[in-house]
């Protein structure tokens, strides 16, 4: 049976000798290339999107490090102007002075420049309305005076650090000094220094009291410098 069934192919073979065997599909020149090469269709709503996107997160990445960057700065100039200021003690001056208010460590510090002879003069503001325990010993001091130093007292106007610049510069130039070293606690020393260098005409050196600072502190001094930078900048009593 199987011999059988391999001569019928081999006859159906030979009966169409010449029959070409199925020919491969033609590639049609150009267009499957173009296909090929040409980028999937992309809507426009999605490119803008896309752009949008692009945008706005180099917008955040931007908003993001100049944050970080001003919050170190920030921080830099919060520990240097009210933390911890540097203080520089001369071997002699004019006059030590101190502004108003604290709660004693002030005038406790002057005293010792006073005892380790940097001066013989010491320049108090009693203040306006500077009461409480904090404020007796410097009133005190106003009333009965020192053996071994002198004792000047003022009630600066107006009643501000920068009313404080205003009044001792003025006291000092009167008595023709031109060195003095002010004595205010560390979180304050700063801004001082800045109103009594620009109203007065000598050298100033600051010597910071070290108390502890709070936040509210910390924040009203810096109120405080940006107004000494914008408005608030003459030594004009008036």
């Amino acid at each position: 049976m199987r011999d059988d069934q391999a001569r019928l192919v081999t006859l159906g073979r030979s009966a169409c000798p010449d029959r070409p065997d199925p020919a491969p599909a033609r590639k049609v020149s150009g267009v499957n290339d173009r296909a090929a090469n040409e980028p999937e269709a992309t809507a426009p709503g999605r490119s803008i999107g896309r752009r949008i996107r692009d945008h706005l997160g180099k917008i955040v990445a931007l908003t993001m490090v100049g944050s970080l960057v001003a919050a170190a700065v920030l921080g830099v100039l919060t520990n240097r102007w009210f933390i911890s200021p540097g203080s520089t003690i001369p071997p002699s001056t004019d006059a030590v002075v101190v502004f108003a208010g604290g709660a004693g460590e002030r005038l406790d510090k002057a005293l010792e420049l006073i005892d380790s002879g940097v001066s013989d003069v010491l320049i108090l503001n009693e203040g306006i309305d500077w009461f409480g325990p904090e404020s007796e010993p410097t009133h005190d001091l106003c009333t009965t005076g020192a053996d071994d130093y002198e004792v000047v007292c003022v009630h600066a106007l107006p009643d501000s650090t920068r009313g404080e610049a205003i009044t001792i510069s003025s006291l000092a130039e009167e008595r023709g000094y031109d060195d003095l070293v002010l004595v205010t606690t560390d979180h304050h020393l700063t801004r001082s220094l800045r109103w009594l260098n620009r109203c007065f005409d000598g050298t100033v050196h600051g010597v910071a009291a070290p108390a502890a600072t709070s936040t509210v502190q910390v924040f009203h001094e810096w109120a405080s410098t940006v107004a000494q930078y914008t408005f608030d900048r003459s030594c004009d009593p008036g």
